[in-house]
């Protein structure tokens, strides 16, 4: 039953040869904006945005690229959007030769409607075959393969440049499958897939042999979790297999919440994006162990400490959540070691009140500098390069725009990044968290520094 009548290598039709499976692309580069009225394009201000539209729409419009590139009509309700490893010969539209040079995986748009059944059935193949996916999900988008195929399982460690001894996380459609790939499921197990299943939890539990050593990172658990994206779970039950899927981004880098993330760092070393808008929670899963005495949380969330303790009645903190540990460590889940979810610059957690920070912060500020703070800050720091990345009101905006405006922030001309952290429980601590790691727990209390 479940996974366990899964062959990891088995092959299926993906329906893509018909080529209804389009896509046109108009690319922004780094801090486009602009508007086309006769297309109806609407670039954002930030990041290297990608739209599409139907070529009925597009007339006449130049898009400055090179001679062989050619407007193609695009079947509405497609997003998914296929690399160049596996589509048909089909042209696109960019704005520059430069940038059309380097799209290797079309996506539709970073704000994508609806994922059609055909999209995931065609993703679905692909997992079967071997190949990688992109995939939505509420917390990060996800680099899926297929978990059971030691092979496919290998060409995610070389797409991400990750560490062989960093566990993934497997994925699955609904609750009941957790029996084929684990055994010994504690109660605990089955309270909180009650509660939070389908949703941003991942629980580490004793796996089954089924489950190649290359996904466990060699160890005796595995890391699960049942996301809430309804067309992700329906691409699971299609593909017949777990998802082993870590985020889609570069080994290190800030994670990826729209498409055109992944476009940027995943371009020419997967086959395709199934694009399903921007990710509601915007930081990974909460990571429970539930394999020892108690349950441990490895990593914070969308599902917060205090939620697991009126559950659980008991939780203990991995220090990995409190502070940097040793690369030689053997971790129970990924995110725990190694520098994460960083820019290239240097980023410095800058404590303490608005009025202290910002003195703090404009005392030292130079070229090259930049300034990550909350919305309500942005008058103090004029003139000092500042990038909002939500409320300090409202803490799911923080969640939601973190990694959005670390990758903003990731330029050549950015050297150190001076960022302000929310502080409490609940998702602040997991924001706080992913900060911290970007920063290698480097924190200044502004308040009591000259």
């Amino acid at each position: 039953s479940g996974f366990l009548q899964a062959a990891p290598h088995a092959r299926a039709h993906t329906g893509h040869e018909d080529g209804a499976i389009r896509a046109a692309l108009a690319g922004g580069g780094h801090g486009v904006h602009r508007q086309i009225k006769d297309v109806g394009l609407h670039l954002p201000p930030q990041g290297a945005f990608c739209a599409a539209a139907r070529h009925a729409d597009l007339g006449d419009l130049h898009t400055g690229g090179a001679d062989d590139l050619h407007r193609v009509p695009q079947r509405e309700g497609d997003a998914l959007h296929y690399g160049a490893a596996q589509r048909p010969q089909i042209p696109l539209i960019a704005e520059s030769e430069e940038y059309a040079a380097g799209v290797g995986v079309y996506i539709r748009g970073a704000f994508a409607t609806q994922i059609g059944q055909k999209d995931q059935t065609a993703a679905a193949g692909l997992l079967r075959n071997g190949k990688l996916v992109a995939i939505p999900t509420e917390t990060v988008y996800g680099l899926g393969a297929n978990g059971l195929d030691e092979n496919a399982v290998l060409r995610i460690f070389e797409a991400k440049g990750r560490p062989q001894d960093n566990p993934l996380i497997l994925h699955i459609s609904e609750p009941k499958e957790l029996e084929s790939i684990c055994h010994d499921i504690p109660a605990q197990a089955w309270l909180l897939a009650e509660h939070f299943w389908p949703g941003p939890l991942t629980m580490v539990l004793p796996v089954r042999d089924l489950v190649p050593k290359r996904t466990t990172a060699g160890l005796d658990t595995v890391a699960v979790r049942c996301p809430k994206t309804a067309a992700t779970r329906e691409l699971i039950r299609l593909a017949g297999v777990p998802i082993a899927a870590p985020s889609a981004n570069r080994s290190g880098k800030p994670s990826t919440t729209t498409a055109a993330h992944v476009l940027h760092d995943m371009d020419g070393r997967i086959e395709a994006i199934l694009d399903g808008g921007p990710c509601e929670v915007g930081v990974e899963s909460t990571i429970v162990d539930l394999t020892g005495e108690r349950p441990r949380l490895l990593r914070p969330g969308g599902v917060t400490p205090e939620e697991l303790r009126a559950l659980l009645g008991e939780l203990d903190i991995d220090r990995a959540v409190l502070g940097q540990i040793s690369n030689d460590a053997v971790v129970r889940a990924p995110g725990m070691k190694y520098k994460h979810y960083a820019p290239s610059a240097e980023v410095y957690i800058i404590s303490g009140s608005s009025e202290a920070a910002a003195r703090y912060i404009r005392r030292r500020f130079g070229p090259g500098d930049a300034v990550l703070c909350f919305a309500e800050e942005l008058p103090l720091y004029d003139g000092c390069n500042p990038t909002a990345y939500g409320s300090e009101n409202d803490v799911r905006t923080l969640s939601a725009g973190l990694f959005a405006a670390l990758r903003d922030l990731d330029r050549p001309d950015i050297r150190t990044i001076y960022a302000r952290c929310p502080e409490g429980g609940g998702v602040a601590y997991a924001v706080g968290n992913r900060l911290k790691k970007a920063a290698a727990f480097r924190v200044v209390d502004a308040e009591h520094e000259a």
